[in-house]
């Protein structure tokens, strides 16, 4: 169906009657919705209430089922009367409708025909003009040659006179510009001269820079490999004497234990020697008295026994000696170690020995202190001759004759050109796009909106079609139907009184006409997002309860 441009319709009266017409049409059908939206609440409350009183008062079933076949036959009369004048006015609207926007068309079509001809009537005057304008041309050039011919021979050596004043003035303003270009050709050359000059002094410069680098990065070679070998000699000379610390330590504590338990082991001996030669003194003594008191031929045994006593006496007394000087033995060796250590190290005690390694590893710590000035200063001569080397490419950059100036910014301009050229697609492209999305959303959603009108038995709405100017129309018929089948299925679930049934045939007068502005928007606002001034051609109703419970 045609859309109608509300605010473009001023002319005449019967231009303004088709948009008045469509928006009569679509309050009258938003308000039926609402009233029959409104009929079917106040139904289930009525079905309620009745089951309500019929749960109460125990009516039979038989009695309740007649009563519902009485309010079933009443509702469908009611609903085919509803429906025929629905009809009747809905054919009545579309007839105004085709009617105005028939007399619209042929309104416009008659206006075309009329520019036509008179673009063609122009076309042609303009086609005629041309046509003089060459003639005009032609004669204009011939009375030039005529003219020219004709005085040709009077003004020949006028013009030979005129002709040489003119070339010797160029002549001499030649002359002056060739001197002037040779100033600044010599002053351009003296420039090169001292430029070339600052180059090879910045060249030695950087060529003196660069050996002094490679002599300091040689020399701070060497001191690293120095202070690597240094540091590998600490780590050594560290780890070596944790272990001989760590050896003199466990040695220390074997010879101390060796030392106490040798002492006990000696006090010890001594005591039991004590003990036993107290003893065998007294047993000597009793014998020597028992033996005196007895006759002079003793037993030869009883002495032999008392001498093997003895022996066995001392030789455990020379084995303790021998003990003894072994382990007397083995501390001076281990002394005797420690004294190598000191002496190998040129120190006479450990404490001294540690004092050493601090002060070595403060002279590495300002060894490397002095490294990194090295690397300070060889970072200024590397920037020095990055600063030099930028110097000679600015002076370089100076030298850029003016041609290479004005090609750079004729380049410029044409890549100037292109970006905007190629912005002002972008923008086209962009509005094309949003063109084409706008057209999209609204096919989207009124699509979405007949397929909540379907139902899952009758003529559903064809989802797989898509709507379009043609079978608009047909499509809002199609929906009448939908909408009509709806409620007159709700109205056959409920039960409505004589009262109720009044007050719905009220409900469906006509109501006053109500616009609202477009928003941009035809259902849900979750779908897409699109520009509410493209539908500002048109105006658009509220959505109602009816519709949003669709």
């Amino acid at each position: 169906m045609a859309m109608v441009d509300i605010d473009a319709i001023n002319e005449n009266g019967s231009d303004a009657e088709a948009p008045e017409a469509t928006v009569d049409a679509v309050a009258l059908r938003a308000k039926r919705f609402d009233s029959v939206q409104a009929d079917i609440d106040s139904l289930q409350r009525r079905f309620r209430q009745i089951e309500l009183h019929r749960k109460q008062a125990g009516v039979s079933t038989g009695h309740l089922a007649e009563v519902k076949m009485l309010q079933l036959s009443r509702l469908k009369e009611i609903s085919l009367t509803a429906r025929d004048d629905l009809r009747l006015e809905t054919d009545k609207q579309h007839s105004m409708i085709r009617h105005s926007l028939g007399l619209r068309i042929g309104r416009m079509q008659d206006e075309a025909e009329r520019y036509h001809s008179k673009i063609a009537h122009e076309t042609r005057k303009l086609n005629d003009i041309d046509k003089r304008i060459d003639k005009q041309r032609v004669l204009l050039i011939e009375q030039k040659k005529a003219a020219l011919a004709a005085l040709s021979s009077r003004d020949s050596v006028h013009y030979m006179e005129r002709r040489l004043l003119v070339d010797e003035g160029k002549l001499d303003s030649a002359l002056v510009k060739f001197s002037e270009a040779l100033s600044q050709n010599k002053a351009m050359r003296e420039s090169i001269d001292d430029l070339r000059r600052e180059r090879t002094t910045f060249d030695s410069l950087v060529h003196r820079n660069e050996l002094e680098l490679h002599e300091t990065k040689d020399e701070l070679s060497v001191m690293m490999q120095k202070t690597l070998q240094m540091l590998e000699a600490k780590e050594r000379t560290t780890k070596d004497l944790a272990v001989m610390k760590d050896t003199a330590f466990v040695e220390l504590q074997k010879i101390e234990a060796e030392w106490h338990e040798l002492a006990r082991l000696l006090t010890e001996d001594s005591i039991q020697q004590e003990a036993q030669m107290m003893k065998d003194m007294q047993r000597a003594r009793e014998k020597r008295n028992v033996k005196m008191s007895d006759a002079i031929s003793g037993d030869a045994a009883k002495e032999s026994k008392a001498t093997a006593r003895l022996a066995c006496a001392e030789n455990r007394v020379r084995e303790t000696r021998h003990l003894i000087s072994e382990r007397t033995l083995h501390v001076r060796e281990q002394e005797a170690a420690i004294a190598k250590v000191l002496q190998a190290t040129g120190i006479d005690s450990i404490d001294k020995i540690v004092d050493a390694f601090v002060r070595a590893e403060n002279s590495n710590f300002h060894l490397f202190s002095r490294l990194s000035e090295i690397n300070a200063q060889i970072e200024a001569g590397e920037a020095e001759a990055i600063e030099m080397s930028a110097q000679r490419r600015a002076l370089q950059m100076k030298a850029v004759s003016k041609e290479q100036v004005r090609r750079r910014k004729a380049l410029e301009k044409i890549v100037t050109g292109e970006k905007t050229a190629e912005s002002r697609i972008a923008e086209q492209s962009a509005v094309v796009k949003r063109a084409n999305k706008t057209v999209a959303l609204i096919i989207k959603r009124v699509t979405k909106f007949m397929k909540a009108l379907s139902l899952d038995s009758g003529d559903p709405l064809a989802p797989d079609v898509k709507v379009n100017e043609a079978n608009f129309e047909q499509y809002l018929v199609r929906m009448e139907n939908h909408t009509n089948r709806l409620v007159n299925r709700y109205l056959q679930t409920h039960d409505m009184t004589d009262a109720e049934r009044v007050k719905l045939v009220e409900v469906r007068k006509p109501a006053p006409v109500q616009i609202v502005a477009p928003d941009g928007t035809f259902g849900d606002d979750d779908d897409l997002d699109a520009p509410d001034d493209l539908y500002a051609s048109g105006g658009r109703r509220a959505p109602s309860s009816a519709s949003n419970a669709f």
